[in-house]
């Protein structure tokens, strides 16, 4: 939301030609700021690991663990193109809808404010009724939602299309999304969790995180067509429903509820 802020104020305040030779430069400079917040904040972090002697051998290699970690590279996938296409919609503002810069990083700050705002109450939400029904039913409210999103975004291409079709799209997204990476992390045992989730984690942005916005225009210039991001999202979340529909659930408040068991607020 920050650098939407950012990017909204140098562009309002430099022109085009101010922002090539030195004004992206300030960005950088602005964003150094946070350095020295994160090196204070970890050293006051107090140490979590506490594995002990009795802690579990267990290896990612077993089928199970395999299956959790295959499941979860194509949940996460999906998830990270969508925030990758998500946030090249100022980019995509730019360059196809041929709208002002300032405009343009309006589509920044609407999904900072959305992750913002949504980000804690998806993970309460999916604490209190499962990691699995948040994942499915906002992913495909998110399906439903995407190409008519992009269709009145081209449609109208006005500032309030933009904002309002980014905001809806991606707060689907985090109510969808949050909750799966819990699910990840919650179904791999402790003496691997942090290694496999990073090594899943990674290589989902890697692959095809990084390579979204690439694909994404690379897509537009060959067909022609601005609703090739749509259907690049599209895909990609149907492959992640698919994944989600074979996961089991994790959440301990959903278990125990279907167990019979009581778990404190």
């Amino acid at each position: 939301m920050i650098a939407g802020l950012v990017g909204f104020a140098l562009s309002s305040l430099l022109s085009e030609q101010q922002l090539q030779d030195f004004g992206w430069r300030i960005s950088f400079l602005l964003g150094a700021v946070i350095v020295p917040f994160g090196l204070w904040m970890r050293r006051g972090l107090p140490e979590t690991f506490h594995a002990g002697a009795a802690a579990k051998a267990e290896t990612i290699a077993s089928r199970k663990y395999m299956w959790i970690a295959f499941l979860g590279l194509l949940i996460l996938a999906s998830g990270t193109i969508g925030n990758y296409t998500a946030e090249y919609m100022t980019t995509y503002a730019i360059a196809t809808l041929h709208m002002h810069a300032n405009v343009a990083f309006g589509a920044t700050i609407a999904i900072g404010l959305t992750g913002v705002l949504l980000e804690l109450p998806a993970g309460a939400l999916s604490d209190r009724f499962g990691r699995k029904p948040m994942m499915l039913l906002f992913g495909t409210l998110l399906l439903i939602a995407i190409y008519p999103a992009y269709y009145l975004i081209n449609r109208f291409q006005t500032p309030a299309a933009l904002f309002a079709a980014t905001a809806v799209m991606f707060a689907l997204l985090v109510l969808c999304n949050g909750p799966s990476i819990i699910w990840l992390t919650e179904s791999l045992p402790p003496s691997i969790r942090s290694g496999a989730l990073s090594i899943v984690y990674a290589l989902s942005i890697a692959a095809f995180g990084g390579t979204a916005q690439y694909a994404v225009t690379w897509l537009i210039r060959a067909t022609g067509s601005p609703l090739v991001p749509a259907w690049y999202w599209i895909v990609a979340t149907v492959v992640g429903l698919a994944a989600m529909l074979s996961t089991q659930e994790s959440a301990p408040r959903a278990l125990a509820k279907r167990s019979g068991r009581s778990q404190p607020l």
